[in-house]
């Protein structure tokens, strides 16, 4: 599965050094500056473990641009994001936004992400990390899916795979993914805070997902220990009727904050997490289903100004 989180932004973290290294709570606050521009790459690798051979990995990188176009009175950022560079190799698939044709021809995504690569969203963020709105992706898929249709009948059965995870929905819960919620309240060095989210994922659905994260040095440094919680449920996958059972799945990241810059540096967080699909031709009853486990590694970095 692809697609677990997508868009990220440059965001700055207001520390006290002084009130850190004296052991004292330390405000963590996003902080934006107007006209702001800089560039990340997101690289997310995806492995399902099945057994027999059929294990899968997929590497999905992502070149971004991020640009602060305006702060209010109370500190929320409207950020516009451009994914300028995409570039996804799998089994299925070998694709690279700078070479619109260099994928297989029975994958609906390189037509879907043509049409998706240098195009601007919006994105409206709290001096938290609170994310209040994520725009543009449903006014521009949409008709890009109906094309697909159009110019490829052949591939509409595959599109259902798909319909949710090119979706403002999806983009607005991933984000939080390699960019934390901070507390509320200032916090010491150790000092934990909890948050909990959804875990959108394409064709299943929505993971509650609980992070409990801490401030570990004075240098910015915050680790988050993850936990998805199960779920059970009956769904359409590849249009069979199956059952899922997807049990409680762990996780980590580290984010790591400059706190002399005010910028982030790296983010790194991995999950595991094992579901088992049961009927249709897939996992047929008979055979006791299938039950596979899907690891996801995330890095962000920071690129060079272009």
């Amino acid at each position: 599965m692809i697609g677990y989180r997508l868009f990220f932004l440059v965001l700055g973290v207001l520390v006290t050094p002084s009130s850190a290294l004296a052991g004292g709570p330390v405000e963590l606050r996003y902080q934006f500056e107007v006209g702001d521009v800089s560039h990340y790459l997101h690289e997310i690798t995806s492995k399902t473990e099945m057994g027999e051979g059929m294990d899968q990995k997929e590497v999905n990188s992502r070149e971004l641009r991020f640009e602060v176009l305006s702060v209010d009175k109370e500190k929320n950022a409207t950020i516009q994001i451009i994914v300028t560079r995409l570039r996804v190799k799998g089994p299925m698939i070998d694709y690279d936004s700078k070479d619109p044709d260099s994928a297989f021809a029975f994958d609906v995504r390189p037509s879907l992400n043509n049409a998706f690569v240098k195009k601007p969203f919006i994105l409206r963020i709290t001096s938290r990390g609170e994310v209040l709105e994520f725009s543009g992706v449903d006014s521009l898929m949409k008709p890009a899916f109906e094309k697909v249709k159009a110019d490829q009948p052949s591939l509409a059965p595959t599109l259902d795979q798909f319909k949710d995870l090119y979706t403002d929905r999806t983009f607005r819960l991933s984000f939080n993914d390699m960019f934390p919620v901070l507390p509320a309240a200032p916090v010491k060095i150790g000092e934990k805070w909890t948050h909990k989210a959804l875990f959108p994922v394409p064709m299943i659905g929505d993971l509650p997902v609980t992070s409990q994260l801490a401030l570990m040095n004075a240098t910015g440094i915050i680790t988050d220990q993850i936990q998805l919680e199960s779920i059970e449920k009956d769904l359409q996958l590849m249009g069979q009727e199956m059952h899922l059972v997807a049990e409680k799945g762990t996780g980590s990241a580290v984010y790591s904050f400059g706190i002399e810059t005010g910028q982030i540096q790296t983010s790194v967080r991995e999950t595991t997490q094992k579901f088992q699909l049961v009927g249709g031709a897939f996992a047929p009853v008979e055979n006791g289903g299938v039950t596979l486990v899907a690891c996801v590694k995330q890095v962000l970095t920071v690129l060079a100004p272009q």
